[in-house]
């Protein structure tokens, strides 16, 4: 089956996916969710055991432009796994891009969908797999159905 470019994001629940990101934008949202659990990114600054008011976190939060260039702050390998390492995260979780039960309400039928896969056993996943497959509509061709 294929997918026309502008149909790809679209699930069947009719909720648009969320789209493929930078390893830069990506951690961007990670740093977001950690500055929503820690409430403020001064918070997060001393969870870090950084200075209160270090900068750092916001002109990557914003992504200000860096002084005499064009480009603007981005958050590097080292800051990213001092990151993991000073709050106890993964290795790497700062480069993986959240899951939709991560940024979701809890209600998100992907979220739902994605929680009972990961608690099926791997013997039970081909007949998820069909489950699922008898949902999907039928690729229409030149306006009329198959």
């Amino acid at each position: 089956m294929s997918i026309a470019i502008c149909e790809f994001c679209k699930l069947a629940v009719g909720v648009v996916m969320r789209p493929m990101q930078t390893a830069s934008e990506t951690r961007r949202t990670r740093l977001e969710m950690l500055i929503k659990r820690f409430q403020t990114a001064a918070a997060l600054n001393t969870a870090l055991g950084w200075a209160r008011t270090d900068p750092k976190l916001a002109q990557i939060r914003n992504a200000n432009p860096r002084p005499g260039r064009d480009k603007p702050y981005q958050m590097g390998d080292a800051m990213a796994r001092e990151i993991e390492e000073k709050l106890g995260l993964q290795r790497g979780w700062m480069d993986t891009a959240p899951s939709y039960a991560e940024i979701g309400d809890g209600n998100d039928p992907r979220a739902m969908i994605e929680h009972m896969v990961n608690d099926l056993s791997p013997e039970d996943w081909p007949t998820a797999l069909r489950l699922l497959g008898a949902l999907k509509k039928p690729e229409q061709k030149n306006g009329t159905s198959n």
